[in-house]
Order: structure tokens, then C-alpha cells, then sequence
């Protein structure tokens, strides 16, 4: 197997918070809620609130409600 092909997917681009309201069809303001949410939970793992929001904007790119979905399962 090739390591190469593990890594790939590495270099996708971060969705723009605006890209996210697009795709999930939702207000702009509705992302920036969610991703304040995100933000707080990704600096459980990181200092650098650069790296934490864009963890957190990856996040959201894959589900709007992805923070919620986490509450939820951690419950």
C-alpha cells in the first residue's frame, strides 16, 4: 500500500463560512453561531484559535449541526 494515497484528501480547501450557508442552505448568521460552538470545543484540543476554527470550519462543511450532533452523542 502507498502512503501517498492516505494523504490526499490532506490539502482540501477550508470552507469560507459562506461557502457552509450555501451548501447547507442556511443563514450566514446561523453559521457563525455554530461555528462560535465549534470554536469553544476545538480549544479543548488546541491553544491556537486559528487552528481551532479551522477544525471547526471543516466541521461544518461536513454537517451545519455537526457541534450539536457531538453534544448529543457525548450525552
Amino acid at each position: 500500500m502507498r502512503l501517498r494515497g492516505l494523504f490526499e484528501n490532506l490539502d482540501v480547501k477550508t470552507p469560507s463560512p459562506m461557502t457552509i450557508a450555501k451548501k447547507h442552505n442556511v443563514s450566514l448568521g446561523r453559521v457563525h453561531k455554530e461555528l462560535n460552538k465549534g470554536i469553544k470545543v476545538e480549544l479543548e484540543h488546541t491553544t491556537d484559535k486559528a487552528v481551532a476554527q479551522e477544525i471547526a470550519l471543516d466541521h461544518l462543511g461536513e454537517f451545519v449541526d455537526y457541534y450539536d450532533r457531538l453534544k448529543k452523542a457525548e450525552q
